[in-house]
């Protein structure tokens, strides 16, 4: 290379290389960067209510962190979750919003029937604790009544705060709790809930250790309050729904096995609709002031006749003179001709008179009849017949 073109090439100032780097490509899946972003979210503005749930790694160093702190430890309470301003109110939608069925009428007819068998249910206040309500109502998933109630005793019993239930030993909540079954999943359950109430700060004031509470949902609207509650694992559209009426006294139907299988003999719901979207569209048809009495009522006549209409709900489903048809119009479209066989009148048959039969001589075991021969008598071995000696003659 020439000099010139030596000297003028080393004259030219090299490029700064770029101060902004380029962004990162990460190569975990997507959800699961999702979900680190939001937790990191829910860290930069103090852990809210909006945030995700910490994982279990993070929530028991938390737990550690707060053991450490000694019980003294307060803990700075955040804001309740609020809906978007555009989000549809709790139970204001139907997934089939072309399904009339079922009316307000209609379901009137229902509740006069079974009110006229069961009686009218009267709604009375608990007086129980938000958190009491939840964990009752996790307790009574996939079991019945009574045993739910018998392991929540046992759990209040052995563990009277929550925060033993956190500070128990492996294995001791499950053997408190495993007459309703599933221990092992519902102990978790509640655990992480417990947990993740006391990373946000939902507390009981005053008290010389850190215990969970949702008293604060008291004062917080439906909508918000299916938005906190379902968040966690194991908190579907029923144990809300529980929670809000029995608990919260609000106006709305919890929808379980019995009211599922009933709305569909019903023709409430589409043959092809799940519990949950059951639960939707019954929210937003039923009148909310039968809602409570409905769903008592279809419960009780569930349990009592195996999910079956019976007279009282066929009578009304057939449109009896004196009361108004709940049949549904997709009875009309999904209708099959069906031929139905007449039963014949029975007849009775004339007794004929017995008449004389002549009755044969039979020849009976060890007797013989008097026109037939004697039987030989056999020896004992059975091979040749005994004959009786003969007297001696003299020669």
């Amino acid at each position: 290379m020439p000099a010139t073109t030596r000297a003028a090439f080393q004259a030219v100032p090299k490029a700064e290389p770029a101060t902004t780097a380029p962004p990162a490509v990460t190569t975990r899946p997507r959800k699961r960067a999702f979900k680190r972003e939001r937790g990191d979210a829910a860290a930069a503005e103090g852990g809210g209510v909006s945030g995700a749930p910490l994982s279990r790694r993070k929530a028991k160093r938390s737990r550690g962190a707060l053991a450490a702190d000694g019980c003294n430890s307060q803990l700075k309470r955040p804001s309740a979750t609020v809906a978007p301003s555009g989000a549809a109110a709790y139970g204001s939608v139907s997934p089939f919003p072309a399904f009339d069925s079922p009316t307000p009428d209609q379901c009137a007819a229902v509740h006069r029937a079974l009110c006229g068998v069961y009686g009218a249910p009267k709604q009375q206040p608990t007086g129980r604790l938000v958190m009491d309500s939840l964990v009752k109502t996790i307790l009574s998933q996939n079991t019945t009544d009574k045993q739910s109630h018998r392991a929540f005793l046992l759990l209040k019993e052995q563990f009277p705060t929550y925060r033993t239930v956190l500070d128990a030993t492996p294995g001791a909540v499950e053997d408190c709790i495993r007459c309703c079954g599933l221990a092992a999943i519902k102990t978790e359950r509640i655990r992480a809930v417990c947990s993740t109430l006391i990373e946000e700060g939902h507390v009981v004031e005053g008290l010389p250790y850190v215990e969970p509470s949702l008293e604060f949902l008291r004062d917080v609207d439906n909508t918000n309050v299916h938005r906190f509650l379902s968040r966690f694992k194991g908190v579907g559209e029923k144990t809300v729904a529980c929670v809000l009426m029995f608990c919260l006294g609000r106006n709305v139907i919890p929808v379980d096995t019995h009211v599922w299988k009933l709305a569909l003999k019903l023709r409430w719901v589409p043959k092809t609709a799940s519990r949950d979207q059951c639960h939707a569209h019954l929210e937003a048809s039923v009148p909310d002031a039968i809602k409570y009495d409905l769903h008592i009522l279809l419960v009780e006549h569930g349990k009592r006749l195996k999910n079956e209409l019976g007279t009282q709900l066929q009578a009304v489903v057939n449109g009896t003179p004196g009361r108004p048809s709940v049949k549904a119009e997709a009875d009309i479209v999904d209708a099959k001709p069906s031929i139905k066989k007449v039963a014949k009148p029975k007849v009775k048959k004339a007794i004929k008179p017995k008449q004389a039969v002549a009755v044969k001589p039979t020849r009976e075991r060890g007797l013989a009849a008097p026109h037939l021969p004697a039987p030989q008598r056999t020896s004992p071995r059975g091979h040749f017949p005994q004959r009786k000696p003969e007297p001696y003659a003299a020669s």
